[in-house]
């Protein structure tokens, strides 16, 4: 109730809130070696966005024939309730006209995060052995792409939102984008 007028009316309390952009963007990229043994690490991170979590806005309405959210069963039910959840609307709109599917702050979080892009463990196995058996090299790795990443963010993946429902991408807003893929790769490589 922006403007204190006792409703909450889509025309009057609407205001620009958050911001898709981030303050910070970067990105580090090391590896260290020891004795044969390779650990390289990739990362990047954004900081000071904020994301509109339309998916989580959908499954928690409970105004249509779509599955909802387990985050549903906390929702108002009865006078002196303490939730944040409001209360199930199916078929129907609030006195106030306002409704869950409205956009709201509600579904606004915080879109920072620390993601490890690839790690990989490598070993180069000695010269003095690789030539016994007439290799020039032999390095076995392990790498791994999208294992971690550190976020607040309630959605499947902070860094992937890119569309606002329709066939035009849409900063900051996640409606039903996919993570991007974990992936474990063993390899090795031989050189003759």
């Amino acid at each position: 109730d922006v403007n204190n007028d006792g409703f909450i009316s889509r025309a009057d309390d609407r205001i620009l809130i958050g911001s898709a952009l981030p303050k910070f963007i970067g990105g580090l990229t090391n590896t260290f070696s020891f004795k044969g043994l390779e650990l390289s690490v990739v990362m990047n991170w954004s900081y000071g966005n904020q994301i509109y979590n339309m998916t989580r806005g959908v499954l928690t309405a409970m105004n249509d024939d779509f599955n909802q959210s387990t985050e549903t069963l906390r929702r108002w039910k009865k006078p002196g309730d303490i939730t944040d959840v409001p209360k199930a609307l199916y078929g129907s709109s609030s006195v106030s006209g306002a409704s869950p599917t409205d956009v709201s702050t509600r579904f606004l979080e915080d879109g920072s995060f620390l993601r490890f892009r690839n790690i990989t463990l490598g070993y180069n196995l000695p010269n003095s052995l690789i030539q016994r058996i007439g290799l020039t090299n032999l390095r076995m790795y392990l790498s791994g792409q999208n294992l971690i990443t550190i976020t607040n963010y309630s959605g499947f993946d902070p860094e992937s939102q890119n569309t606002g429902g329709g066939r035009i991408p849409t900063l900051g807003v996640d409606y039903l984008t996919q993570p991007q893929a974990r992936v474990v790769t063993f390899g090795l490589s031989v050189g003759f």
